[in-house]
C-alpha cells in the first residue's frame, strides 16, 4: 500500500529533512495464534542533511521489504500490554545506477516478548523483554565522505533501547554506527497499587560497532526504575537510569559518558 512519509531529525549531532513515497504491497495470513504480514516494494527517498555527516539534497530509489508476526494476545492487549510478542524483520536496499549513487544495503531483526507471571486477572507482575539487532552493509568509505544518509547510520539511547543516555547520544559524534544489538527487560507490576500506579524495574544493555557486521567490545548498560501510570489519555512512563560501560579492552574505543538519565513519556510502552 502507499505511504507517505515527512521527519525533522534535529539533535547535538546532526539535523536532516527527509521525505520518503514508498509502494509496499502487502499479504497477511492469520492463524490461531498468531499474525503474519510481508510487504516489499519500492521507496522514492528525499534527504537533506542541513547540519553534521550525510548527503544534501539527495533523492534515490531503494527497495524496503518487511516481515512481521505477531500473536493475537499481543495485539488484543496492545493498550495495557500484559502478555504475547512480536518478531519483525526488516531490509532496505540502494543499488548504484538504479537511481542511486552507491550501492548500500541495512538489515535489521528486531521483537518483543512479554509474560503475564502467575497468570492473574488483571496481572499482579509482567516480565517483559525487547531485543534488536541491525546492521548496514556498506563501503566505509562512503560514510566518511558523508555519502551515506542518516537512516542507515545508527544511534542508540533514549527510551527506545539505552534509558541510561540522552536521545540518540550514542556515539556523540556525526558518524554514527553501522552495526549495533539491544536487548532489555523489566519487571513491572500490574494493577496492585492505586490509581493505575504501576513501579518498575529495568536493565537496559547494547553494543555498537563502526563497521559492518562488527561490534566493537564494550558493553553498554542502563540500569533503573521507574512507574507507569494508565491515565485516561494513554499511558504515562517516567524513568530514571543511569548509563555505565563494561569495557572489556580498555584500549578500544567507547562512546558512552556514565551520566543519570531521566525520561518522562506519553503513550509508549516498553
Amino acid at each position: 500500500m502507499p505511504k507517505l512519509t515527512f521527519a525533522r531529525q534535529n539533535f547535538e549531532q546532526y539535523e536532516a529533512v527527509r521525505s520518503e513515497f514508498a509502494l509496499l504491497p502487502a499479504l497477511s495470513r492469520d492463524t490461531r495464534h498468531l499474525r503474519a504480514e510481508f510487504s516489499a516494494g519500492p521507496a522514492l527517498e528525499y534527504v537533506n542533511t542541513i547540519r553534521g555527516l550525510g548527503p544534501a539534497k539527495d533523492r534515490y530509489l531503494a527497495f524496503q521489504a518487511q516481515l512481521e508476526f505477531r500473536s493475537h494476545l499481543f495485539e488484543y492487549y496492545a493498550g495495557e500490554p500484559r502478555t504475547g510478542g512480536r518478531v519483525a524483520f526488516r531490509s532496505q536496499s540502494r543499488v548504484a545506477g538504479w537511481d542511486s549513487s552507491i550501492t548500500a544495503h541495512l538489515v535489521s531483526v528486531q521483537g518483543e516478548q512479554l509474560w503475564n507471571l502467575g497468570g492473574y486477572d488483571p496481572p499482579a507482575l509482567v516480565f517483559a523483554t525487547r531485543w534488536r539487532g541491525q546492521s548496514t552493509l556498506v563501503n566505509n568509505k562512503l560514510v566518511a565522505e558523508g555519502k551515506l544518509p542518516l537512516d542507515m547510520r545508527f544511534f542508540m539511547g533514549g527510551d527506545a533501547d539505552l534509558r541510561g543516555t540522552g536521545l540518540n547520544s550514542v556515539p556523540a559524534d556525526t558518524a554514527g554506527l553501522l552495526s549495533m544489538i539491544y536487548d532489555g527487560v523489566e519487571l513491572r507490576m500490574g494493577e496492585v497499587f492505586p490509581y493505575g500506579i504501576q513501579p518498575l524495574i529495568f536493565l537496559d544493555a547494547a553494543m555498537g560497532g563502526r563497521g559492518s557486521f562488527h561490534l566493537d567490545p564494550a558493553v553498554y548498560l542502563s540500569p533503573g526504575l521507574g512507574v507507569r501510570w494508565r491515565s485516561p489519555v494513554g499511558s504515562v512512563r517516567a524513568t530514571l537510569a543511569r548509563g555505565v560501560v563494561w569495557r572489556r579492552d580498555p584500549s578500544a574505543e567507547v562512546l558512552l559518558r556514565p551520566h543519570w538519565q531521566f525520561f518522562l513519556s506519553l503513550g509508549k510502552e516498553f
